[in-house]
């Protein structure tokens, strides 16, 4: 790697983890069913939702849950950005009609500050 790429991955990680303290303290502190116009959710409890109900694009999940995706039929060419924040959480991916994520029914997130920007085709979710 050179140094001017480890260089930019050092600030985009100081970045994110800016936007992580932000969300925590700042006006983008929302519970997943709660509404939310920036399309910024951070979810700080053990609970379980639906990205469905909801118009964000990203999510910051601090605590052990399932979260369905929307129906990806609905939603061609959406993303979502779901990023796991917790030092001992997993994230589950639960879908609607059949729908998988990379061609798998079970799907999960478990390294804390993993990131899965998570896209629909039309058919069914895919991550990048």
């Amino acid at each position: 790697m050179k140094a001017y790429q480890a260089f930019l991955a050092a600030v985009l990680t100081i970045i994110a983890m800016a936007i992580v303290a932000y969300a925590q303290s700042g006006p983008f502190n929302t519970e997943i069913g709660a509404s939310n116009p920036s399309g910024i959710y951070w979810v700080n409890s053990a609970q379980s939702g639906s990205f469905a109900a909801l118009p964000g694009y990203v999510y910051f999940c601090s605590a052990t849950l399932t979260c369905t995706l929307p129906d990806a039929t609905a939603n061609a060419g959406r993303s979502l950005l779901i990023v796991n924040t917790g030092a001992a959480a997993t994230i589950t991916y639960a879908f609607v009609g059949g729908q998988t994520l990379n061609g798998s029914s079970s799907v999960t997130n478990a390294a804390q500050f993993q990131e899965d920007l998570i896209t629909s085709n039309g058919a069914n979710w895919f991550k990048k």
